[in-house]
């Protein structure tokens, strides 16, 4: 049997070609999953928010069954609360697309976002007896974020901070830096995170 030059070279070509699908398939394939495990963190990630939120309404409830001049002030906490979790649904209904994960970047006034965080913080922190400080840098201006995201980030950070804080206190910082850049600080005196677990920490 003889076979010529130019049916070899047409084989070898399949056969290269092959070989490029497969591998472009197995590209596609990893791309797949990890997009997938990034919704299932996501889903995890914004299901721990709205059970914080709901931790932060259950305290606002125990406050106004013990103290009724409060109302005001646990109404409008109530109401942001009501609006962060609104926010979060939607998030979860987009889930649908997938561009659904990227930020929505908007120019926001730091004061504002640092004072809501603020807040929710020294509520939660007053409510388990420990003390809560909280500074804005008054040269921090106009920020550009995604609003959404950096509030759920704070209320994660801050919940972390006060529930494994027993005693001593909680410290929340908005601060400018080099550059045009900016940073938040939460630090508490609590039992702190293992070395094993730090290196971890920032994976999720």
């Amino acid at each position: 049997l003889t076979i010529s030059n130019s049916t070899t070279a047409f084989v070898a070509r399949q056969y290269e070609e092959i070989q490029a699908a497969n591998r472009s398939l197995e590209k596609l394939n990893l791309r797949l999953l990890k997009k997938d495990r990034q919704r299932l963190q996501m889903l995890r990630t914004i299901t721990h928010e709205i059970a914080n939120h709901l931790n932060a309404i259950g305290m606002r409830v125990s406050v106004l069954k013990k103290d009724r001049d409060s109302i005001d002030s646990c109404t409008e906490s109530l109401s942001k609360s009501v609006t962060a979790m609104t926010a979060l649904v939607k998030q979860l209904l987009e889930f649908a697309t997938l561009d659904a994960e990227r930020p929505r970047l908007e120019r926001c006034e730091a004061d504002s976002l640092f004072h809501d965080s603020a807040a929710f913080g020294r509520e939660i922190a007053e409510q388990k007896g420990i003390a809560f400080f909280g500074h804005l840098d008054p040269t921090l201006g106009e920020v550009v974020t995604d609003r959404h995201q950096l509030h759920r980030v704070c209320l994660n950070l801050l919940t972390n901070a006060v529930k494994y804080t027993a005693t001593g206190e909680v410290r929340f910082t908005f601060c400018a830096g080099p550059k045009n850049n900016w940073r938040i600080e939460v630090s508490d005196t609590g039992c702190g995170i293992t070395p094993e677990e730090q290196e971890q920490i920032f994976n999720e």
